[in-house]
């Protein structure tokens, strides 16, 4: 039986739309198949995807291409055709880059299929994508793509990075020390916080479904990040790790429901610091600030008070980190860091381009 592994994310609200009886049909489907011969698009696909990198690509609606327990719409042709230009040059090039020519003709998908709305699950969650067979990819949401938005364009492609290290994984197998590091999964992630994720060494709820899970979201997390250095404002620490206050005395233990350790009082010292994208989410973990009072309250989750000052997660998540940069550079001779800028530098001309 083939193993699917899926990237699935909390659904947040439904929306239902009802259709007025009397209003006019469209005379046209909505439906591309290929019955209807080749289009500009296909044309495209065939010079710059499937002849140079072998792949096929299944834009039009092929409803068995999804699956049967899989529930979607067509992609709208000039979605698709953003979203497949900005998968050549703002991630297969990248990764040719830093890699090396042949690393995606070899490694990549070999059948590349998308879909336009999310798939919604019987649980209350949804599918964004899911890998299968070691060299399929269905990549579902794509008439929601934003190619001029960053957020919306790092949270599409997280999804074919963290379904092209299933592919990885499945080829050769990370150590397996990397299982050994977190105890805490479990089959209802979806009903944890963020926060209480963080806290435990997950990067997203997600992560806990399993340790494949974990690992690939380890790796898309850190390569949704930019490598290069920048000034972040941030509370400034002591040199044990805890937070500075303009009170030091303000400090208290105090639980709050819904969290499991403690919370920090008293308005942080804020300076400025160069770091990385990925350095500056590794700074800040087990620091939310309150949006009832982002001036004066930081929720510091981890047991703060303890010898041990850095949180249990953060050392979980620093310990993973050192064995996916290791597994990507040792296996595949991909260097996360130098892959991180060239996907910072491949982005920001694609959005510039379609501004």
């Amino acid at each position: 039986m083939k193993k699917l592994y899926s990237i699935i994310m909390i659904v947040v609200a439904f929306l239902f739309v009802g259709c007025n009886e009397e209003a006019d049909l469209l005379k046209d489907s909505v439906i591309y198949t290929n019955e209807s011969g080749d289009t500009e698009l296909d044309k495209w696909i065939m010079e710059n995807l499937t002849t140079p990198y072998n792949v096929e690509v299944i834009w039009k609606w092929e409803g068995e291409q999804i699956g049967s327990d899989k529930f979607s719409v067509p992609a709208q042709v000039e979605k698709a055709e953003a979203f497949l230009k900005a998968y050549l040059n703002a991630w297969i090039k990248p990764y040719e880059k830093v890699a090396g020519e042949n690393f995606v003709k070899k490694h990549g998908f070999k059948q590349f299929v998308i879909a336009g709305a999310p798939s919604y699950n019987e649980d209350g969650t949804i599918t964004l994508g899911f890998a299968e067979g070691g060299r399929k990819v269905v990549v579902f949401n794509i008439n929601n793509f934003e190619p001029t938005n960053r957020a919306e364009f790092a949270k599409a492609f997280h999804v074919i990075h963290h379904e092209f290290a299933h592919i990885l994984h499945q080829l050769k197998l990370y150590p397996e020390t990397y299982k050994t590091i977190s105890k805490d999964y479990r089959f209802d992630w979806y009903t944890v916080h963020p926060f209480i994720a963080n806290d435990k060494g997950f990067i997203t709820p997600y992560s806990m479904a399993d340790e494949n899970e974990d690992f690939v979201e380890m790796y898309s997390g850190m390569t949704d990040r930019t490598g290069k250095k920048q000034t972040y404002t941030v509370p400034k620490k002591d040199a044990n790790g805890k937070l500075m206050t303009d009170n030091p005395d303000s400090i208290k233990e105090v639980t709050r429901s819904g969290f499991e350790h403690y919370i920090q009082y008293g308005e942080p010292i804020m300076v400025d610091m160069e770091m990385t994208e990925w350095e500056h989410y590794l700074y800040m973990l087990g620091i939310k600030n309150s949006d009832s009072a982002p001036e004066m309250l930081w929720w510091v989750t981890g047991y703060i008070q303890s010898e041990d000052v850095r949180t249990e997660g953060l050392s979980k998540m620093l310990a993973k980190e050192v064995i996916v940069r290791d597994y990507f550079e040792d296996v595949w001779n991909l260097n996360i860091r130098d892959l991180q800028d060239a996907l910072d530098d491949a982005i920001e001309i694609y959005l510039s381009e379609n501004e």
